[in-house]
Parts: C-alpha cells; structure tokens; sequence
C-alpha cells in the first residue's frame, strides 16, 4: 500500500504526523521492553483524553480565541512528544500520550470551529484540512 492516497481533486496526501506518529509508538515503546499490554494502555490514553476534553475545549476556543488555543495545543503535543522519546519510562509515556491527548483536543476541535466560522465557504475545507502552524494563520 502506497504512503500516498489519491483524491477526489488529483492530489496526493500523506498520512498524518499524528497518524504516523501514533502507529509507530509500539516499536518504540517495544523496543525499550514494554510488555505488550501496556503499550495498549498506553496507546489508549491518547484517544481517551483527546475523546474526553474535545468537547470543553471546543467551547473554550469561542471564549478565549482560536489562534491562541491552537497555538498552546501545538506546544503542549509537542512536549507530550519530547517527554515520551527523552524519557523512557513507563510513567514519563503515560504523561505523554496525557499531553499529546490534552493538546490534540486543544487543535482538533477548534480548528473545526475555524472552519465553519470562515465568511468564504471555499475557504472551510482548506482550513480544516491544514495541519501545523499554518493552520494557526487560517484561523480568524
């Protein structure tokens, strides 16, 4: 399977990084001996803060601003990222997929709310396709 897929448009996509990201982790945490089932609770604390808090930070980007949250979210998945490759240990891991769950939840809904918020409708599916800071400057 090619690391590209086509669109409906003629363009080629990569994956993710978070994709990318999160499907490499059980190597890493494998290859510094995690059992097997603590990489799963690992991995399953990622989604379950993201799942968990996208909601009360979806409302906080009205009330604080856009930029702002999606820029924090950004610094703190990059911590949670820089903790989890620094440190290796069992905990320093779970308070990192924390962290990256946490930020994620800061970026993903709040860049949906940019999206819709946009005044040019063909402007919408470009800013809630971006990834990265220069998402930050889609953002109104």
């Amino acid at each position: 399977m090619p690391l590209s897929t086509r669109t409906g448009r003629g363009r080629d996509h990569l994956p993710s990084s978070v994709t990318t990201h999160w499907s490499n982790c059980p190597l890493f945490f494998a290859s510094h001996g995690l059992a097997i089932d603590r990489i799963g609770v690992v991995k399953a604390v990622y989604p379950a803060v993201w799942g968990l808090l996208q909601v009360a930070t979806g409302s906080l980007s009205d009330r604080w601003g856009r930029k702002g949250l999606i820029a924090r979210g950004m610094i703190v998945q990059a911590a949670g990222i820089w903790l989890t490759v620094l440190v290796p240990s069992y905990a320093a891991w779970i308070l990192g997929a924390v962290l990256q769950g946490l930020g994620t939840a800061m970026v993903y809904p709040t860049l949906l709310a940019a999206s819709s918020t946009m005044p040019n409708p063909r402007g919408g599916p470009r800013a809630s396709a971006s990834t990265g800071f220069g998402a930050t400057w889609a953002t109104r």
